[in-house]
């Protein structure tokens, strides 16, 4: 992944006046963002909330990640600049004979199979992506857990885990299945659509909001330290 994330890199920089690049790290869900600008690296951070990351720091950290999705969003400026550094000063360089531009009628980037196709960068992708960016905020919520969102034929999308808690996949295909029972039985009786379903047990409360049609948010608190009307209020912003 260590040389395709460079590629992009160098793609980019080249080819776009002011380009995000959102990459996710598969093995925690860590979201990292590097901005490009007329060949420069302008600023990167990584969304980490015991931990946040600005600048070079963050930039080479994201670089090592080895397994990681990357999604590209034209026309975004950073609201700071930490970096501002050509490619050849950060050693970005690109090897001889392996290298071209992307063009606009590519479906692809550079054909790797980690990497999320250039097709899938939609306006209802760049919405979440912003969600996605913002899912640490639910990390300040007492007695959090985890969160994620889910897609409408029940894969995981992306996830925020706070505690090490080995069912955490099990509870998202709980809050799944239930949503999806409810939905149905809801469109059989109006025309009203669900958007959001609470869902309690001995110790936890399960919390599902659906959002942009395609996706639900699914929240699991622990009881008795969750606020849920904290929570509800974070979403909303969130959303």
């Amino acid at each position: 992944m260590q040389k395709n994330l460079d590629e992009i890199i160098r793609a980019y920089a080249a080819s776009k006046e002011n380009v995000k690049l959102v990459v996710i790290n598969a093995s925690d869900n860590a979201t990292g963002n590097i901005w490009l600008s007329r060949g420069k690296v302008i600023h990167a951070t990584i969304e980490e909330v015991s931990m946040p990351r600005t600048g070079l720091g963050a930039f080479h950290k994201i670089l090592s990640w080895t397994d990681c999705k990357v999604y590209v969003l034209d026309n975004c400026s950073p609201r700071e600049i930490s970096i501002e550094k050509s490619l050849e000063e950060l050693k970005i360089i690109p090897e001889i004979n392996k290298f071209t531009k992307p063009t606009s009628t590519e479906n692809e980037l550079f054909g790797a199979g980690s990497i999320s196709r250039k097709s899938s960068i939609t306006s209802i992708d760049t919405g979440l992506i912003k969600i996605i960016e913002k899912l640490n905020d639910l990390n300040v919520l007492e007695g959090f857990v985890g969160s994620a969102i889910i897609d409408n034929k029940g894969h995981i999308y992306h996830s925020n885990i706070k505690k090490g808690y080995l069912s955490f996949n099990a509870f998202c295909n709980f809050a799944y299945q239930g949503f999806k029972m409810e939905e149905t039985m809801l469109s059989g009786m109006s025309d009203q659509a669900l958007n959001i379903m609470i869902l309690e047990t001995s110790d936890k409360i399960h919390a599902v909001y659906r959002f942009q049609e395609k996706y639900i948010l699914y929240i699991v608190l622990d009881k008795p330290e969750a606020n849920l009307g904290l929570a509800r209020s974070i979403i909303n912003n969130l959303l």
